[in-house]
């Protein structure tokens, strides 16, 4: 027989508060309204006036079409916060690009299939 003491509340999950297990990862910038014709190469280019550049990576849909979208990872935090600090200037190839911290949840913090190729340097 259920009631009084035998009965559980219901409680609903509550979300957690950090957005969906994502932390800041402060050696990489988030980089949206990138020209659809953008090259790893032509952004490694771009991106290294600030410092030395460790890996590029463009986004794709699942039909190979680019979103517009990157990362660049730094090998120092500092280059990171140059880039975040020149935020109204940051042009490339005539456009105003809006680059922000870059976050990662998770153990690889990104899916690998809708990313292109690893984008380490030879360097690295």
């Amino acid at each position: 027989i259920l009631g009084g003491e035998c009965s559980k509340r219901f409680v609903p999950e509550q979300p957690p508060d950090d957005d969906r297990n994502e932390r800041p990862y402060p050696r990489a910038v988030f980089i949206a309204g990138l020209p659809k014709s953008t090259t790893e190469q032509e952004l490694r280019e771009h991106f290294e006036e600030f410092g030395l550049v460790e890996a590029v990576r463009l986004k794709f849909d699942a039909d190979g079409t680019f979103r517009g979208i990157g990362e660049v990872e730094f090998q120092d935090e500092a280059v990171t916060k140059k880039v975040l600090d020149n935020f109204d200037y940051n042009i490339f190839q005539g456009r105003w690009i809006n680059c922000m911290m870059a976050k990662r949840k998770g153990v690889l913090g990104r899916n690998p299939k809708w990313w292109s190729g690893t984008g380490r340097s030879a360097e690295a």
